[in-house]
């Protein structure tokens, strides 16, 4: 803001002098809550306490930008939850506090909430209070969508690999998030080589010997709570020369697994006659031959299809593990 100011107002005399003003908002909401020393907000169980931080806060570090920041955080949970200070009786706490950017959080006893909110606003003389909302962790991890391979956009029926190392190419998993919902690391797990890391969302495995192999992940959430595993399976070839890429490129998917009574499966095809990677949903220039091997490698069923969408009935089949063909 610009002042002027003049020697006499009512002569209407020229302006003498000007003075310029600067404000500086203090209109910062906190960042997102989070359990001290991780990165997301989570209970695990009823009635477990957690020390709860603001991971982005205002304070007399940088009071420069925020313009002397002295009022405090107002957290607000819902009922039955108590919160209070970090030295505080939390036995005697609710669920409102007003204090500084740590605090002490306990569950309710009895059966967790799905994903409540915790809200911290602050205590500002201005009247313009911000806040954050954070959606508290309590359920278990999405479970997994789909399977990518390499760079492309789809999972390949069969994978060729060329290089002496053995490193056949990396793996990614897809999965679709609730509201409030994370994903703390991946597991990944082959019949078909060794992992160089099992614990991230990004896997390479070592493979040896050709042959039908399977790859599978799940999710683990914060709590240590496991999805059900994804799986895909895939033929594995060694060329010394280099790997091709002509034909139809192929993935597929079948679920559920395990089953007792009926199993759908779904084919996804990519186009080799372009140079993209775009998937296509339904391949409908094709004629389907779905087989199911036992173990024995002996087929226990063989049908022809125009159709990449294919159920079959398994109830007649005996317990086992069986090896899909498309």
């Amino acid at each position: 803001m610009e002042v002027r100011f003049k020697e006499n107002f009512l002569g209407g005399g020229p302006w003498t002098s000007t003075r310029t003003f600067y404000f500086k908002t203090r209109a910062k909401p906190p960042g997102q809550a989070v359990v001290q020393g991780t990165d997301a907000l989570f209970f695990c169980s009823p009635g477990q306490i957690q020390t709860v931080t603001l991971n982005t806060f205002p304070d007399a570090t940088n009071n420069d930008t925020y313009c002397h920041w002295h009022h405090k955080w107002v957290w607000e949970l819902p009922v039955g939850w108590k919160v209070t200070s970090t030295s505080g009786n939390i036995s005697t706490a609710t669920n409102v506090y007003t204090g500084q950017k740590t605090v002490k959080i306990q569950a309710p006893s009895g059966s967790l909430p799905f994903n409540p909110t915790l809200n911290v606003r602050s205590e500002d003389p201005w009247p313009y209070p911000v806040n954050t909302q954070t959606v508290i962790q309590t359920s278990n991890p999405p479970s997994l969508t789909d399977m990518t391979f390499g760079d492309s956009y789809y999972f390949p029926s069969d994978i060729c690999y060329s290089n002496s190392s053995g490193n056949v190419g990396d793996f990614y998993a897809s999965t679709s998030l609730p509201g409030g919902a994370s994903i703390a690391y991946y597991e990944w797990q082959s019949d078909a080589g060794i992992m160089f890391d099992s614990g991230t969302s990004l896997a390479s495995v070592v493979f040896n010997n050709p042959g039908y192999r399977y790859v599978r992940v799940r999710s683990v959430n914060n709590c240590g709570v496991e999805s059900p595993w994804f799986t895909q399976y895939f033929t594995l070839t060694y060329d010394d020369f280099g790997c091709g890429d002509g034909g139809m490129n192929f993935s597929m998917t079948s679920s559920p697994n395990p089953t007792s009574d009926e199993i759908t499966i779904i084919v996804k095809g990519k186009d080799s006659s372009t140079n993209e990677s775009k998937q296509k949903s339904n391949a409908s220039n094709y004629i389907y031959r779905y087989m199911i091997l036992n173990h024995n490698q002996e087929v226990v069923y063989d049908q022809k299809s125009s159709s990449s969408t294919h159920k079959v009935q398994t109830h007649n089949l005996p317990d086992g593990r069986y090896i899909l063909k498309v």
